[in-house]
């Protein structure tokens, strides 16, 4: 393997793990706004 064909697909796993984080943060902010949204119109 040359230093390009390495730098190529560790660049390519940075931006699966990027991407897995940037979902991840997208599943919470729904969920929370999906919590907001329920309290509100159902309150306790």
């Amino acid at each position: 393997l040359s230093d390009c064909q390495i730098d190529f697909k560790s660049s390519i796993h940075q931006t699966d793990f990027i991407q897995l984080v940037e979902d991840e943060i997208n599943n919470v902010e729904k969920e929370s706004i999906t919590h907001t949204i329920a309290t509100e119109e159902f309150p306790p």
